[in-house]
């Protein structure tokens, strides 16, 4: 933490705890109006700090208070959701005080107070030339746009004498002139249909390409109503923005919200794996016979525990991702992780997503994942409060527990694909390579299925990972 941004923080709170602003104000005390107080605070600084320091320092003092800032609304007990919403209504209107400091004109009757702490030389050279300056006015702002020197030439040249002209570094084309008129860009556009949806994402920055964010992003959307949860995200820089969801005429779009929307240009890919609600049909595909994907179509009558997936136990691990889809506006969306030993089962539900207003305890229902035979079976029983039929739509990743053979299948911006690796015992363990992915890759998300065979122990997991240059981030 930089000491000094932490000290003018605190001081720009303490300018905002000022019981006279808000008897003078007609205002409140409270967390709300409070924040609004700090961001004028803050962008007067900004305004007064801009002639004196560099722009990085100036992006690191901002990245520092929001950052701030947004630990503040967690800690006053709002959800991701809640405070990914705060943080783009705050941002939005600071930027909107910033523009309307950047025109403010001082007040004649305000005193500009400076303390001279000490004094020192700073005629250390000759005077290197008289020059002049020249500009024009955009609105009401004066804009410098060329230095003339009397007497200096600033750098070497070449004089060509003919009409032959050679190009050399024409970097026209890495820089864009017109101005971003939104705030966020729309990342990838889906039809009404595609109700649930796990999402991954890739954002790096364009010109600082060590800049990188890797997220997953859970969508839950019905009759153009949504509801987003983004979530093991992992950065390789402060925090370069966040998604959100916006309905359409047709469908839905997902958007990106960068934190530096007005200057910085990011390159994002994303790839998802999505639960459709009008498609009963079922399919297979597989990755060698290590790793297969299947989909899954079951009724559910009223009040009815019935089997939602079933898998031989030859498959020692599996991801479900499951939509229930019942009456109208009652929709739920969950994943669901199992791994087994043979005898038992243990599963994990997570990432679940409902629109069902006041929805408590178990939700739509409870899962009970057992062995029958030689095959596991999930099996869904409704809550007793929910008296109605429902369908579940699945798509399920299944890992095999003794198979080798590998496979991949290669799509626009993704590689699927499965890996086995053996390890050998030793008394003095180290690393072993257990996947991998090559340029021009730059994250990964893995299933892991790990095996103790040995001790008859088994561990299933989610892994995320981000790679910035040379170093990796997990």
């Amino acid at each position: 933490m930089n000491q000094s941004y932490l000290k003018i923080y605190n001081n720009l709170i303490n300018l905002t705890t000022n019981k006279k602003l808000y008897s003078k104000l007609d205002k409140q005390d409270t967390f709300s109006d409070r924040l609004t107080l700090f961001l004028f605070h803050f962008a007067f600084l900004l305004k007064n700090l801009k002639s004196n320091e560099n722009s990085k320092t100036l992006q690191e003092l901002y990245d520092f208070s929001f950052r701030q800032i947004e630990l503040s609304i967690r800690e006053i007990g709002y959800g991701d959701q809640s405070i990914n919403k705060k943080m783009k209504d705050y941002i939005n209107l600071f930027h909107s005080i910033v523009s309307d400091v950047h025109f403010w004109k001082e007040d004649s009757n305000i005193e500009n107070l400076i303390d001279i702490i000490s004094e020192g030389d700073l005629n250390c050279y000759q005077d290197f030339d008289i020059a002049s300056e020249r500009g024009e006015f955009i609105g009401d702002v004066y804009i410098s746009n060329e230095v003339v020197f009397t007497n200096r030439i600033l750098s070497d040249f070449l004089q060509s004498i003919g009409n032959r002209v050679l190009e050399i570094d024409d970097i026209s084309d890495q820089f864009n002139s017109n101005a971003r008129t939104t705030p966020f860009e729309v990342i990838a556009r889906y039809d009404s249909n595609y109700c649930y949806n796990k999402i991954f994402t890739h954002v790096r920055d364009r010109t600082f390409t060590d800049e990188r964010q890797f997220a997953v992003v859970s969508v839950l959307q019905d009759n153009s109503i949504g509801y987003i949860s983004q979530y093991a995200s992992i950065e390789s820089y402060p925090y370069l923005g966040y998604f959100d969801y916006a309905r359409t005429g047709t469908g839905w779009n997902l958007l990106f919200f960068p934190v530096k929307f007005e200057t910085n240009v990011y390159d994002i890919s994303s790839s998802a794996i999505n639960i459709l609600s009008d498609l009963s049909d079922t399919g297979l595909d597989a990755y060698g016979d290590v790793a297969y994907t299947v989909g899954g179509y079951q009724a559910i009558p009223a009040s009815t525990k019935t089997t939602i997936v079933s898998f031989g136990t030859t498959y020692r691990a599996a991801k479900i991702i499951a939509l229930f889809d019942g009456v109208s506006d009652q929709m739920y969306g969950v994943e669901l992780n199992i791994v087994h030993d043979g005898t038992d089962c243990y599963q994990m539900e997570t990432n679940a997503l409902n629109e069902v207003q006041g929805l408590t305890g178990v939700g739509f229902g409870t899962f009970d994942s057992t062995i029958s035979g030689s095959n596991v079976i999930v099996e869904f029983t409704p809550d007793a409060s929910i008296g109605f039929a429902m369908t579940c739509t699945t798509g399920t990743i299944l890992i095999s527990d003794s198979n080798t053979s590998t496979g991949n299948e290669f799509l626009n911006v993704t590689k699927v694909c499965s890996s086995y690796s053996t390890i050998a015992a030793s008394g003095s363990p180290s690393a072993n390579i257990v996947a991998s992915y090559d340029s021009p890759s730059e994250s990964a998300y893995y299933l892991f299925s790990v095996e103790d065979t040995t001790n008859n122990r088994y561990e299933f997991t989610d892994w995320e990972r981000v790679q910035k240059f040379s170093s990796l981030l997990s």
